[in-house]
């Protein structure tokens, strides 16, 4: 008897459908894989079982108690070859696979622009027309002033979902930091999509764009690690092919460099609400408490030579991420309320009435940036934050909907 226990590693399954049939894609965010799978529902129900606990045998058996079209096992013996070859499974195949990549990482001297050509143009021209019409557009804030100085902007929040789809909203904060900031060297708080051990990862690489080279304030990023006790080398990884810091540094070099110096403090954030027991304040857990002091005081220290970008998305709702419900235009203006109700506490830098909102609503809307804005509200020594702009992007395809808005923060 096959005793194989096969582990689908942590991708992404997208639901939709397709000729009238729903299917689910199979996408491996963290790049490993350039192939996606597709499969029929039925299918799927065979993968999900795959989670290193199952043999194949028992897989088999789900399967036919639960659907009236016996399969033989060389049918799923088959689809484990398929999953395994393109490096959807845990594994010898993705381990080997995984050395390589880690090696490649650990060699470069900048972090490659994995986007470009996807979810931007791959060339400068290009990249600078798109800019011009995010800005110029009837749902962006107009050009930046370049007669417009400033130091009363601390931190912005911006969306990473793909420019191609909210650049306008990029544009009103990447504004308000143009025209209002002074600083030189700008803490990139993004998201990892993919998970990771740590709660914090930074890196001290630059991040190639189309446009040339975002350098890393290497002296920052160094203090950063050291003082909040940030693990180095293979927790690195993750920085690889994680979109959320790569279009924050488009926009910077864009913007900045022909103007002055512009360089980032890379750092990923994990899930907060994983790591805060209930009932407790986040900054009971070490971790997040030893990252927030150490980043405040660095704050202090640098000045109006420093600046927080908080690269976040707001809800994710809808058959993509998991729920059943339709997404009607009474269940869209329910989530902008939800929505709105938070981004409040952020314009009073209350921190912790952020955290306990979410926490309320355990988390249902699935706010993708949430610790990134967490640890700017209590870090910044900001007064106030300012809404400039809320959106809500409808997927009709997947029946689903990401929100997202740009804030400024100010003295």
């Amino acid at each position: 008897m096959d005793e194989t226990k096969p582990k689908l590693r942590a991708v992404q399954a997208i639901p939709y459908d397709s000729e009238g049939e729903r299917v689910v894609c199979l996408r491996d965010n963290a790049g490993y894989s350039a192939r996606t799978v597709v499969m029929p529902m039925r299918a799927f129900f065979i993968i999900s079982l795959m989670d290193g606990e199952h043999t194949l045998p028992q897989i088999l058996e789900e399967y036919n108690q639960r659907f009236d079209d016996p399969l033989p096992l060389g049918r799923i013996e088959e689809m484990v070859r398929q999953l395994d070859d393109a490096l959807m499974l845990e594994g010898p195949r993705f381990e080997a696979r995984l050395r390589v990549v880690a090696e490649e990482f650990a060699r470069a001297t900048a972090r490659k622009a994995a986007f470009a050509g996807h979810s931007y143009p791959p060339r400068p021209p290009a990249i600078e027309q798109a800019m011009r019409g995010w800005f110029a557009a009837p749902a962006g804030p107009g050009m930046v002033d370049p007669r417009a100085e400033g130091a009363q902007t601390l931190a912005i929040a911006a969306p990473h979902i793909d420019p191609r789809r909210g650049g306008s909203i990029y544009a009103h904060a990447y504004k308000a930091l143009a025209e209002g900031c002074a600083a030189e060297t700008f803490v990139i708080l993004g998201v990892a999509h993919e998970p990771m051990q740590e709660l914090f990862v930074a890196t001290e690489k630059g991040f190639e764009t189309p446009l040339g080279i975002v350098p890393c304030d290497r002296d920052f990023t160094a203090d950063l690690i050291r003082r909040a006790g940030l693990k180095r080398g293979e927790a690195e990884l993750v920085h690889r092919s994680e979109h959320s810091i790569e279009f924050q540094a488009l926009f910077l070099r864009h913007l900045f460099s022909r103007v002055r110096p512009a360089r980032i403090v890379p750092v990923l954030c994990g899930s907060l609400m994983e790591r805060v027991p209930a009932g407790a304040d986040p900054m009971s857990v070490e971790p997040v408490a030893r990252f927030v002091e150490a980043l405040r005081a660095l704050l202090r220290e640098y000045g109006e030579q420093a600046a927080v970008i908080a690269s976040v998305d707001l809800a994710h709702v809808g058959q993509r991420f998991g729920d059943s419900m339709e997404l009607t235009a009474e269940e869209l203006g329910r989530i902008e309320s939800e929505d709105l109700s938070l981004l409040r506490h952020a314009e009073r830098m209350d921190a912790a009435g952020f955290f306990n909102d979410n926490r309320a609503h355990n988390d249902r809307r699935r706010i993708c940036g949430f610790t990134a804005l967490y640890a700017l509200l209590s870090a910044v020594p900001a007064k106030r934050g300012r809404l400039l702009r809320y959106e809500q992007s409808v997927e009709e395809e997947t029946r689903s909907v990401v929100t997202y808005a740009a804030m400024a923060f100010e003295r």
